[in-house]
């Protein structure tokens, strides 16, 4: 086993280590990929984070020494232009730089304060570099910096809580900003968060309906792919929101993402495993598998 230490915290990145069994998961939830095409999985269920090749085979994983025991349960991940890695874990986003040191950490335990994050779960990069996470307990988007710093939070402020309780968030490369919510829509955003765009979906279970859509991502053709947990599948829509098809049959969707090539890459929480479709949904690979709860 090797492992380089991150300071006084004692995070390492390694290519090995005990309990859990490396390039498998438990209860997978987030997923991101760098501009090499390696794929970053959030392995809630062993409170750490993995990453893979292009071909899914296992490369390294960020994890917490037992003293510190920093990575609880992390569920969201993004990576920015500069590589930098944004892991969301119970209350806090970790943030560890190009060379896989961490390099900041923000949240506080404090309910008045902008920096609170009480259930931080998926995040985007926007395209000037903020990053946004979709708070769930605080019911809203909430941006920072890239210090981090906390500036405030995104979208319209008179909307109802339904609408600004996200599940998903993420970006396209015009800067506008798109969420899935509690209440089965997607809405896009423009890049200051004051205008609604598009506002499709409501609840069911035929094309382009929704129940409990856990994700969204944007491809380079400005492509809408949405995990609709609830009915197992991923939904494709173009630009405007109209319907396109729908892959999947997934047990329980976690988060997905793109690549540059516009492959789907998504995480299938209930089976343990990592998933990727061509932008029609013709699987190209498969990789994981139930593994041992280690690192608490």
């Amino acid at each position: 086993m090797t492992n380089v230490s991150f300071a006084d915290n004692q995070v390492y990145f390694e290519a090995g280590g005990p309990e859990a069994e490396d390039g498998k998961f438990l209860a997978p939830a987030g997923i991101a990929i760098d501009q090499q095409g390696n794929i970053y999985v959030a392995d809630t269920g062993n409170n750490r984070l993995q990453k893979f090749d292009k071909q899914g085979k296992f490369l390294a994983k960020i994890v917490s020494s037992e003293k510190s025991g920093l990575l609880v349960a992390p569920r969201g991940v993004a990576i920015d232009r500069e590589e930098n890695i944004y892991l969301a874990c119970t209350d806090k986003i970790l943030k560890f730089n190009k060379a896989s040191q961490q390099s900041g950490s923000f949240g506080s335990h404090s309910a008045d304060d902008g920096n609170h994050l009480a259930n931080p779960y998926q995040m985007a990069i926007k395209t000037d570099g903020q990053l946004l996470v979709a708070d769930r307990s605080a019911l809203r988007l909430k941006v920072f910096t890239k210090e981090p710093k906390f500036v405030g939070y995104f979208g319209p402020q008179h909307l109802p809580a339904h609408v600004i309780a996200p599940k998903g968030v993420a970006t396209d490369n015009q800067g506008h900003v798109y969420i899935t919510t509690e209440d089965n829509h997607v809405y896009k955003f423009d890049a200051s968060g004051k205008n609604i765009l598009l506002r499709f979906g409501s609840y069911g279970s035929k094309e382009g309906e929704f129940d409990r859509p856990h994700d969204i991502t944007i491809n380079h053709q400005g492509e809408i792919f949405v995990a609709d947990s609830g009915n197992h599948r991923v939904q494709v829509f173009d630009a405007r929101g109209k319907f396109i098809t729908q892959f999947g049959q997934v047990d329980y969707l976690g988060g997905l993402t793109v690549d540059l090539q516009n492959n789907v890459y998504l995480v299938d929480s209930g089976n343990n495993y990592v998933l990727k479709f061509n932008s029609r949904g013709q699987q190209l690979l498969q990789f994981g598998a139930k593994g041992t709860a280690g690192y608490l």
